[in-house]
């Protein structure tokens, strides 16, 4: 599952991208659906692969349980 969301060849670098946006609070949003559609931007600009499971949900409180998984996973803090 962590290279489906890291699909990238530098792995190390989207994890860094995916880290910024956290600490900038794209990512850490209490609202699902506001949540929902910020991953859908950041796909938008290249930073999220559109195809991984996160962005491929289309209940927007599933996306954010996924998006929670991530963190406590350690993907995103």
């Amino acid at each position: 599952m962590f290279s489906s969301v890291l699909n990238s060849s530098n792995a190390s670098q989207r994890a860094e991208e995916l880290q910024e946006l956290a600490t900038g609070g794209l990512v850490n949003c209490s609202n699902a659906s506001q949540r929902a559609e910020e991953l859908q931007e950041l796909a938008t600009n290249g930073l999220l692969n559109g195809s991984n499971a996160v962005l491929n949900s289309s209940n927007a409180s599933q996306r954010a349980e996924e998006l929670q998984e991530l963190a406590t996973n350690g993907l995103l803090t």
